[in-house]
């Protein structure tokens, strides 16, 4: 492995009683760029009314205090309390949605100050009802007829005789800031890779070409990783980039877009 990359293994986690070893590629002593997204409610969403937890992530060069939500203009609700991976933050913040729409956005507190990108949601009583609670008894094997199962569908495995479980899905997924980084290490630059990724204890982020890196889990099904500068001179140019998750015997991939790595430091 390439001496540049910063490792951090952080101890057994424990998500939704499930035991997970993560190893995360976010160092203290490498500094991403600014930047806060907001991954739910989704581009364009519709929600219905009442309590709607908006998720958010930021990074920054100095310590982030706390993220604040704001619905058109006004601040709703903070997070202080918010999960950290070296300049990684997470929070999840509670917002009392009325009928209509809505403009969302998150700024840090601390750090410098950086607000997301507006985004636009419709509250209606018309939005998505929540999922309908499985059936304990488990999915039939399917016959050889039968097609292979989406990413969506409950799935058969043989190590839990007979029981069932969910198939790993891939949902949002970006990049932190602009996906540019130098094959001089010297130079700093950096760019987090994030996804929000369900039914799964591992994830990896997949530059073609170029090489693999793992993912970490801040809480749950966020996972990101940091990809920092410092790559050979041969890697120069743009390359496709994408989220691998192992399901079965397979690999469920979905690009998250292209990285271009430049022979100088990036202003």
């Amino acid at each position: 492995m390439p001496a540049w990359i910063h490792i951090v293994i952080p101890a057994l986690m424990t998500t939704s009683g499930v035991a997970i070893g993560a190893t995360a590629l976010l160092a203290d002593d490498a500094p991403p760029s600014s930047a806060v997204w907001i991954d739910s409610p989704g581009p364009d969403g519709t929600v219905a009314p009442g309590e709607v937890t908006v998720v958010a992530h930021a990074s920054a060069e100095a310590s982030i205090t706390d993220l604040k939500l704001f619905v058109d203009g006004e601040e709703v609700a903070s997070d202080e309390s918010l999960v950290r991976f070296g300049r990684l933050v997470y929070a999840d913040m509670k917002w009392q949605a009325s009928e209509g729409d809505h403009e969302l956005i998150v700024r840090q507190g601390g750090g410098s100050g950086t607000a997301s990108a507006a985004r636009n949601v419709t509250v209606s009583d018309s939005g998505p009802t929540p999922d309908p609670v499985p059936s304990e008894s488990p999915t039939p094997t399917p016959t050889e007829e039968a097609p292979t199962p989406t990413p969506t569908q409950e799935t058969i495995d043989p190590d839990l005789d007979g029981g069932v479980v969910d198939t790993p899905l891939i949902g949002a997924v970006g990049f932190s800031s602009a996906p540019r980084v130098s094959v001089r290490a010297s130079c700093g630059n950096s760019v987090i890779v994030y996804a929000t990724i369900e039914n799964t204890d591992e994830a990896t982020v997949k530059i073609t070409g170029v090489g693999s890196y793992p993912m970490s889990t801040a809480r749950g099904t966020r996972w990101s990783a940091q990809i920092d500068s410092g790559f050979e001179m041969e890697d120069i140019g743009n390359h496709r980039v994408s989220i691998l998750v192992p399901a079965g015997g397979s690999m469920i991939e979905k690009r998250v877009g292209s990285l271009s790595i430049e022979e100088g430091c990036i202003d």
